[in-house]
């Protein structure tokens, strides 16, 4: 006669298979998912590219060049930007905190 844990082991193995089984089902619908929107992302990049440069009078290498330098100036500029303000930031904030400072030293010498 079977023991209770034997009867679980088995039932748990059971589960497990079936659950196996329907992963390589799940995985094989998702992979099909996934490669058609790749497939649709690339021909929107590829239409992107293609309008832009026949708009502008360019080839289709020339605009995925002329857009990618546009990119990272706009990129560098922004980065730029935000390095000028957190310094600034930081600058205000060591201010305060002198400040802060002064006023704590203040209220302890009286």
């Amino acid at each position: 006669m079977a023991t209770s844990k034997d009867y679980w082991t088995k039932r748990m193995d059971g589960i497990f298979d079936k659950l196996d089984k329907k992963e390589v089902k799940l995985n094989d619908e998702l992979m099909k998912y996934y490669q058609d929107a790749l497939t649709d992302i690339n021909d929107k990049i590829y239409k992107f590219y293609d309008r832009y440069g026949k708009d502008n009078g360019f080839d289709y290498e020339e605009a995925i060049k002329q857009v990618r330098e546009t990119d990272l100036s706009d990129y560098a500029k922004r980065a730029n930007d935000y390095r000028k303000g957190l310094q600034m930031t930081q600058k205000r904030l060591r201010g305060l905190m002198r400040n802060t400072l002064r006023r704590r030293l203040t209220v302890l010498n009286f």
